[in-house]
């Protein structure tokens, strides 16, 4: 067996047209296909009865200590330290979760009784989600929350999927530049992602295959963040995440970087 949609309802006098697709959703190793199910103008995408929602958390909170995930009042990781996705960062590494409605609790380590983050999450199977914890712990205008994502894992055989998130309390707006390789200065180039407010997102961009010197200005034209070197292939999916400095010993908030998920992180080893 292949697939199995388990048990779904059919309405009286309903007019379907299902096909057999390729499996894009989250958990692909579920099954090799999903069905598209077709009624009228409407078009639904069924998945295997045991594909599950996928679910990632990253720590993005700069001030922030080592913290613990929860799941349903369950703790599945420990000791998750700024910059860290559990259970991975690579494309489609989710840990997968049935869907409805979860509860996570990111928690302070040392006392768990502490819980920054607390939300309610309505998790659809096949979906793949990345919830990252963002803002500052003891900060009144950008407090630390969760900032959840819904994933894409579909590889496009034409084009690069590019996503960049903005994800620093320190930086304001920014502008967001992919320039040709070798180039370091915006010049007069078109931003990807232009007056980009903290906490915007830009769903998945078509890029073509090439490397390229991502850049992160201010409003005023200064780079915060690079020219950082990245080279995008064909077929890959990849989400960049711009995150303050880790205020500890000489760093500060102004010392901006990238956080890297999905093809930008080699597949873990499996066992």
């Amino acid at each position: 067996m292949i697939f199995d949609s388990g048990t779904v309802a059919l309405s009286a006098s309903a007019d379907l047209l299902l096909g057999a697709v390729i499996n894009t959703g989250a958990n692909q190793d579920a099954s090799p296909i999903s069905l598209m199910v077709v009624n009228g103008d409407q078009v639904a995408e069924a998945f295997d009865v045991d594909q599950s929602a996928g679910v990632r958390v990253g720590h993005n909170s700069a001030n922030a200590p080592e913290v613990d995930v929860l799941v349903n009042d369950a703790k599945v990781f420990s000791n998750l330290a700024f910059t860290e996705t559990v259970p991975s960062a690579a494309r489609d590494s989710y840990a997968a979760l049935p869907g409805g409605e979860t509860n996570v609790k990111v928690a302070v380590s040392a006392d768990n009784t502490l819980v920054p983050i607390d939300a309610d999450l309505l998790l659809v199977n096949g979906q793949g989600y990345t919830a990252l914890a963002i803002g500052l712990v003891g900060d009144v205008d950008t407090p630390i929350e969760a900032l959840v994502l819904e994933d894409s894992v579909r590889s496009i055989a034409t084009q690069a999927s590019l996503r960049v998130v903005h994800g620093s309390t320190a930086a304001g707006n920014v502008n967001v530049y992919l320039l040709p390789e070798g180039q370091e200065t915006v010049g007069n180039a078109t931003p990807v992602l232009a007056d980009a407010p903290y906490k915007a997102v830009t769903g998945y961009l078509p890029v073509a295959a090439d490397t390229y010197n991502l850049v992160v200005t201010d409003a005023d034209g200064n780079a915060a963040i690079g020219p950082a070197e990245i080279t995008l292939d064909a077929g890959a999916v990849y989400t960049a995440v711009a995150r303050d400095g880790q205020q500890s010993g000489s760093s500060s908030l102004t010392d901006f970087g990238l956080i890297l998920l999905d093809d930008f992180v080699p597949q873990p080893t499996q066992n």
